[in-house]
């Protein structure tokens, strides 16, 4: 009984509000339509007055009135005129003005009570201002409210015999009665919609509760005699009992709730087998993660994780960090000595995201390096390293890869870039500043491809501040990204700062422009710093040391 209140009270709820925006949505058009054809009919006449009065008077003294406050005859004459198609017309206001700027100055006002005197000075309403500039097609009708009442209003030109818009004529009519008649029109539509929509409530509620309310709680009753037999069972594959009363419906309306009975009988010998099948899907998900986090860490372990990585070396700081998206990511990064005075950095970014681009990430890492090592020149490295990444590549994987070559005597840095992010470079006294060059083609794509290398020098106190796509495509909440114009700000912020201290600083004004937002892709950073050392000194006493 109480399910079935509940049920009741939605369905008359439900009944309720839309009969009331069924009704509102009729009462709604039905005024609209009946007010729109109302204001058509009076701004219609309005307009039609305004252009009638225009045509009636003289153009060429209008100006003269104003400029010399007089009155002559015919000013007396076109007055009553005037006054005189006022009274005839039902006509609220009608007077003749010029137009100077946005004020009107009255030349005729035909108001039997309170006329406003020759050379009156008044602002014009804001609804004339976009048809200043062509007043020779007047002002078409517009609804004000002044002095209480509603107006429809009107403007028409009149002409002087040059053909000029010498003045505008304003007509005014009274909309207090169309107002009263929407009032009227407006109760008596809704009494009509009252009435009607108490009785489609009512017999929308009976024919509900026997169409709808009644099935429902039947299938909802036997649905909690299948929950309760669940719950006082041990085995889900002991419940014989509990099918009894969802097997015994016999609902036969015709429609949806007769299908949903049906469903139901096929879900409840459906439900059991499902949650063994969960159970063991569980334990599968259980088991890949932790799989995953073991090759997790055996990514980050290839890695080079130990900060300074050459503590002897005292010409340069070095300093990396990595955030990946997932357990496995794609990004890497290198560094390596390829002899006392060269040192090698790596970083790339593969395709893709998981465990697909995580092994492809070992890979390219290894042949990256093995070939930087094998060969002298880099831009030959990244040739070898790009046809032997091609060879069985079904997965049509790619990898964007910046690598450079550090002369650590000589402060001479040479590098190639395979389709990454531009790297930043702080020289001198100076902020960070991108490090453009001509694009070249992702390695594994293509064979035979030739990449060209570049040359700058880092003098002492210079730094280099390399990154993945992670890093300019983050993104926050409303997915906007945080762009190559802030990373370089952040950079110029914290100049001054170490290698990992940098790093720090931009991962968390990342985190800061994320504010909490899924991190989309890998972060990978790698800073570089060229110490003020005497680096000839040191390349001789390497040299003495062979």
């Amino acid at each position: 009984m109480k399910n079935r209140l509940s049920l009741s009270v939605k369905a008359t709820c439900f009944v309720v509000l839309v009969c009331t925006l069924l009704t509102s949505i009729a009462v709604t058009l039905s005024y609209s339509v009946y007010v729109d054809r109302m204001n058509e009919f009076f701004n219609s006449q309005s307009k039609n007055l305004a252009w009638t009065v225009a045509s009636q008077v003289d153009g060429d003294k209008m100006a003269m009135y104003v400029d010399t406050m007089t009155i002559d005859e015919d000013y007396k004459k076109m007055l009553k005129l005037l006054i005189d198609i006022k009274n005839r017309n039902d006509i609220m206001y009608l007077y003749v003005f010029l137009v100077r700027g946005t004020k009107a100055v009255y030349v005729m006002d035909a108001d039997d009570e309170a006329p406003l005197p020759l050379g009156y000075n008044g602002p014009m309403h804001e609804e004339t201002y976009p048809y200043l500039d062509h007043l020779e097609n007047g002002v078409p009708p517009f609804l004000n409210y002044e002095d209480g009442e509603w107006l429809s209003s009107a403007y028409a030109p009149i002409f002087n015999s040059r053909g000029e818009v010498a003045a505008l004529v304003g007509v005014d009519i009274s909309m207090d009665y169309v107002m009263a008649r929407r009032k009227a029109y407006m109760q008596y539509f809704l009494s009509i919609m009252a009435v009607a929509m108490v009785i489609i409530i009512t017999l929308s509620l009976k024919l509900m509760n026997r169409l709808i309310v009644s099935p429902i709680d039947k299938l909802a009753a036997a649905a909690g005699a299948f929950t309760a037999r669940k719950g006082k069972s041990e085995r889900y594959d002991a419940m014989e009992p509990y099918t009894s009363a969802i097997a015994a419906l016999d609902i036969h309306t015709g429609d949806e709730i007769e299908s949903l009975c049906a469903a139901m009988q096929t879900m409840s010998k459906d439900i059991m087998e499902y949650v063994k099948n969960i159970t063991a899907i569980t334990a599968e998900r259980e088991r890949i993660s932790v799989e995953l986090n073991a090759a997790s860490r055996i990514q980050v372990s290839m890695l080079p994780r130990t900060f300074p990585p050459f503590p002897e070396r005292k010409e340069f700081e070095l300093h990396a960090l990595i955030k990946s998206a997932k357990e496995v990511g794609g990004d890497f990064y290198d560094f390596f000595m390829l002899d006392h005075d060269h040192l090698a950095v790596v970083v790339a970014d593969v395709s893709g995201k998981g465990m697909p681009a995580a092994l492809f990430m070992v890979v390219s890492k290894t042949v990256i390096k093995e070939q930087i090592i094998m060969n002298d020149r880099l831009d030959r490295a990244f040739e070898e390293a790009n046809r032997l990444l091609c060879e069985g590549n079904g997965e049509d994987m790619f990898v964007t890869a910046w690598a450079g070559v550090f002369e650590i005597s000589t402060g001479l840095l040479t590098f190639v870039n395979a389709g990454h992010n531009p790297p930043l470079v702080r020289q001198g006294n100076g902020g960070f500043e991108f490090v453009q060059t001509a694009p070249e083609l992702v390695l594994a794509v293509m064979p035979g491809v030739v990449y060209a290398q570049h040359e700058i020098t880092l003098a002492p106190g210079d730094a280099l501040f390399l990154y993945t796509d992670g890093v300019t495509e983050a993104n926050d909440a409303l997915g906007h990204l945080y762009g190559n114009e802030r990373l370089k700000e952040t950079l110029d912020e914290a100049r001054d700062k170490q290698p990992e201290d940098l790093l720090n600083s931009v991962l968390s004004d990342i985190e800061r422009f994320a504010d909490g937002a899924l991190q989309a892709d890998d972060i990978t950073m790698v800073g570089l710093r060229v110490n003020m050392v005497e680096r000839s000194r040191l390349y001789e006493m390497y040299e003495r040391q062979g």
